[in-house]
């Protein structure tokens, strides 16, 4: 879109012919998309779970009990630490695949498609994290071994396929493909189970404290996401900065491409176990979570009685 917008593709800097033209508008094309998929979402929306219906809170007993609920805590460091990674293992990518794999279009069977690599690897990764996202994937794997246990494991695939990309040597194309397939298909569960969790932490404050704030339960994480994303990339920026990093050269000095190489695996590799680790003390089960919305179902039938 980049070059469409801008005028067509430059191959002495591999950018549009008009970056900032290009950029703008292809930025202003997703904003569109991205504003109309909100709205729509929006407006398709129904709340499910209502607070009580005599429930006024001021926010300052809403935040105590949001400091007191322990799996809410678990999981704002969960979704915290897992946006350091993905955006220090994201900002690494472009380094990764212009300065230091030599490999620079996909092979298929020996035959050269002629398609960039560093693309070909992007497009593999959202494909076959559609592809378990549109099959009940995590919703058999929460029922069989526990939305716990299978981050557990989810996150330290993850970390294990994203410290992989460290053996990979600069002609070793399909094995970074290879360790895509693991990492995206590793990830795509995590995805809608972390934001299930979330609820069930919203149904344990409503269970422990008779009283629910979905909506600042749900914020408050995303505002800790917001700030992962955001330090994960720096953190990538500064080890290269560190390490010696010339945007100005095509060809980086060792220590440079070292940096780069710990910037696409170990780094965000080791943060990802982090992330495994800490989701072994979250609390919830199953069985807990069916004991609790049960309890939750009573009181709010006792209510409606209550009412009328």
């Amino acid at each position: 879109l980049a070059n469409l917008f801008g005028g067509g593709y430059n191959p002495a800097n591999d950018m549009p012919m008009n970056p900032q033209k290009g950029f703008m508008l292809t930025m202003l094309v997703f904003a569109l998309i991205s504003l109309a998929a909100f709205y729509f979402t929006f407006i398709s929306t129904k709340e499910r779970v209502a607070p009580p219906p005599k429930q006024r809170t001021p926010l300052l007993t809403d935040l105590k009990d949001l400091i007191n609920n322990r799996p809410w805590i678990i999981l704002f460091f969960v979704s915290t630490l897992n946006l350091i990674y993905v955006g220090a293992w994201s900002a690494s990518m472009a380094y990764f695949f212009k300065y230091y794999m030599s490999v620079k279009t996909l092979k298929i069977f020996g035959f050269n498609t002629g398609y960039d690599l560093f693309s070909a690897f992007n497009v593999f990764g959202s494909i076959i994290i559609i592809l378990v996202l549109a099959f009940p994937v995590s919703n058999w794997l929460a029922k069989h071994f526990g939305k716990r246990n299978t981050l557990v494991v989810c996150f330290g695939l993850v970390a294990a396929s994203i410290a992989g990309f460290y053996l990979c040597r600069p002609t070793d194309a399909g094995l970074t493909l290879f360790f895509q397939f693991i990492q995206s298909a590793a990830a795509a569960p995590t995805m809608p189970l972390v934001w299930s969790m979330y609820a069930d932490a919203a149904d344990y404050s409503e269970w422990k404290n008779n009283r629910r704030a979905t909506g600042l339960v749900f914020s408050a994480v995303v505002m800790g996401q917001k700030a992962g994303i955001a330090l994960g990339s720096a953190i990538t920026l500064w080890v290269l900065g560190k390490a010696g990093y010339n945007q100005e050269v095509m060809q980086q000095s060792g220590s440079a491409l070292t940096a780069i190489r710990y910037s696409m695996s170990l780094i965000p590799g080791a943060i990802a176990l982090v992330t495994a680790l800490l989701c072994i003390f979250y609390p919830l089960s199953n069985a807990k979570m069916d004991q609790i919305q049960s309890e939750l179902s009573r009181r709010r039938q006792q209510d409606s009685l209550n009412i009328s």
